[in-house]
């Protein structure tokens, strides 16, 4: 089982999994030929998935050899893949050669390279997030998504409502937060 991929512009994946970082410390990834999705989830009372799919078309290159289901602590990793970015550091390769073993290397600014290798664990119970109705499709910026998680942190549970109108967040009756096609 070997996975291996590069991004040239890592601003997209790491502000999402920086998004992804919000929710919880650990996260899961399930990697194949097809896809490699990655997904946190919030305290188990909150009972809150958050998951980013990606197909190989977004990277500049992709190969993986098989289906793995693993976990591994987002801390140990993205403080670090942030100030990277933030230093000028432009393009990641993320490599799996074993199960249990992953490296991130990052390119920045004269062809300085910063390597990283940390731990996956293999996850008997991997998280699963149902089929994605691509009827409705939301984008929003990173930033603005995190400012809505940190706007409904408190609840229990928030009902999101997607229509070719909007998408509404909302929780009972206390909060509502609507956006149109035309807000950022």
């Amino acid at each position: 089982m070997s996975l291996n991929f590069v991004v040239n512009d890592m601003r997209a994946l790491i502000n999402a999994a920086m998004t992804l970082g919000m929710v919880d410390r650990m996260a899961d990834v399930t990697f194949s030929p097809e896809m490699f999705c990655i997904m946190a989830d919030s305290y188990p009372a909150i009972h809150a998935a958050i998951g980013l799919q990606l197909w190989p078309p977004f990277f500049d290159h992709y190969v993986c050899s098989g289906l793995q289901h693993s976990w591994f602590y987002l801390t140990a990793i993205f403080p670090l893949a942030l100030d990277l970015q933030d230093s000028g550091y432009t393009s990641l390769t993320f490599t799996v050669p074993y199960p249990e073993r992953a490296q991130l290397k990052f390119q920045g600014p004269n062809d300085l390279l910063r390597e990283i290798d940390f731990e996956m664990c293999f996850s008997h119970r991997p998280m699963y997030i149902n089929e994605f109705d691509l009827s409705f499709f939301v984008t929003m910026e990173s930033q603005h998504f995190s400012n809505i998680i940190a706007e409904y942190h408190m609840f229990d549970y928030v009902h999101v409502t997607i229509t070719s109108a909007r998408v509404t967040f909302s929780y009972a009756i206390m909060q509502e937060t609507s956006l149109s096609p035309q807000e950022p």
